[in-house]
């Protein structure tokens, strides 16, 4: 017997697992007792805490009247509960949104590791230790997208509160992505009809033109260049439609995300771009220009697909968008 408590009192230590001593005369029950009260005391207490910062977030989130963007005062909220600056990086770990002044891309460090936060989630988080601990979680939004939710640990403890109420904050960036994702496929679709009728010139009249450009943000007179762009897959040819339609879709988001100020139109196989031109540029400029926006598109789609290679042409000015 004596052999047997101690190989359990030496399990106990290895493990960490707590070990009580009792009287043989005590009721077990009352040990069950105090220890079950201290255990639910602490898992009441995580779950008020997790119902609270649930109940704000969704407060925020729904009480969006005006419908602004509200990605950056959900991550100023987190920061307010954890105590902590907070960033969101895009799958290219570029910043898209940061309570704190450094935007500079994130780097994972040689001694990222695996993190467990301790409580149910469906996110991986992971740690690594620079001049200051910092806590990343990746994040796979509801609209197909992957970002990075990266906490800096500039007052420590990083602690299980801290990650429940990171879980209820990418919850609402969740719905907050899914909201603007919808806004966003609407305009693109109403600018992709109006550009799709201008450039297949099916718009007759000047009033209609002028309607058109105002709709567009554009100058009906102005001078303009058309881009296009297309995408080849070096590894293999894409085998459907759908493989090629998602390529088409990524070459997209990657000329609107390194180009905001160019009018888009989406079609089976290319993507045609609306660009305004600079009429003091040499043709040398220009060339060089086109390079170098070749390039950065071609960056942007690495991260979605290594073996996807970007191809563009680009047409001669024009003066009026009727001559598009």
């Amino acid at each position: 017997a004596d052999r047997k408590i101690e190989l359990l009192r030496e399990y106990a230590c290895k493990n960490g697992i707590p070990l009580l001593d009792v009287p043989f005369d005590m009721s077990f029950q009352r040990v069950l007792a105090i220890v079950m009260e201290h255990l639910f005391n602490e898992e009441v207490t995580l779950l008020k805490y997790f119902k609270t910062t649930h109940d704000n977030f969704t407060a925020l989130t729904l009480g969006n009247i005006r419908s602004e963007n509200l990605t950056r005062p959900i991550l100023e909220m987190l920061e307010k509960l954890i105590r902590n600056p907070v960033a969101l990086y895009n799958q290219n770990r570029t910043c898209f949104e940061s309570t704190a002044e450094d935007r500079s891309d994130l780097v994972f460090l040689d001694n990222l590791e695996d993190y467990d936060p301790d409580v149910l989630t469906n996110y991986q988080y992971w740690r690594q230790k620079g001049e200051q601990n910092q806590y990343v979680i990746r994040i796979h939004m509801s609209v197909g997208v992957q970002m990075y939710l990266v906490v800096t640990e500039k007052t420590p403890p990083f602690t299980k509160m801290d990650c429940i109420a990171i879980e209820n904050a990418i919850v609402a960036l969740q719905y907050e992505f899914s909201r603007q994702f919808a806004i966003e496929e609407l305009e693109k679709k109403f600018q992709n009809d109006i550009l799709n009728n201008i450039l297949n010139g099916k718009v007759s009249s000047d009033a209609e033109m002028e309607k058109s450009a105002n709709l567009l943000q554009m100058d009906k007179n102005g001078s303009y260049r058309v881009i296009v762009f297309g995408v080849k897959n070096e590894g293999r040819a894409a085998k459907n439609v759908n493989d090629r339609l998602m390529h088409i879709s990524c070459l997209e988001e990657a000329v609107r995300h390194r180009f905001s100020d160019m009018k888009l139109h989406r079609e089976i196989d290319k993507i045609v771009a609306v660009r305004k031109a600079d009429l003091n540029a040499t043709q040398a400029d220009y060339r060089k220009e086109m390079r170098e926006m070749i390039e950065q598109v071609q960056t942007e789609m690495r991260y979605q697909n290594k073996n996807l290679s970007v191809r563009a042409g680009v047409g001669k000015i024009v003066t009026g968008l009727g001559q598009l």
